[in-house]
């Protein structure tokens, strides 16, 4: 058995014709790449804190590390990622703490302080 085929025998060894098996084995492939696009799609697109820019509108993944609620009036959570943290400022549902979340919001700024208001929050593992 030579080196380029012994895979083209394992594969064939099962009596399944190579090419069903190539495509099954293929589409494997494609789905765990897919898979794996997705898992670290925070990584690829999340904004640093320390990049924020008032006005703009931007991805943020981190750890909650805090939960804030006053009555109606503000109800959001603290951010952490690898670059510092973040008020969120939200209206739904607020993720618990240690909780990993991936935020999509527009940055403002109310006497001098940097936040997101967000406009959605996502669990992500």
């Amino acid at each position: 058995m030579t080196s380029k085929n012994w895979w083209k025998k394992l594969i064939s060894s099962a009596g399944v014709p190579l090419t069903m098996k190539y495509k099954l084995l293929v589409g494997v492939l494609v789905a765990l790449v897919l898979l794996l696009a997705l898992y670290s799609f925070p990584n690829f697109v999340s904004s640093k804190v320390t990049d924020l820019n008032v006005g703009s509108r931007v991805f943020l993944y981190g750890t909650v590390t805090d939960r804030v609620s006053l009555g109606g009036l503000i109800s959001g959570f603290v951010l952490h990622e690898n670059s510092g943290s973040v008020f969120v400022a939200y209206n739904g549902t607020l993720p618990a703490l240690g909780e990993h979340v991936l935020v999509h919001g527009t940055v403002k700024q109310y006497f001098g302080h940097v936040y997101v208001l967000a406009n959605f929050v996502s669990w992500w593992p």
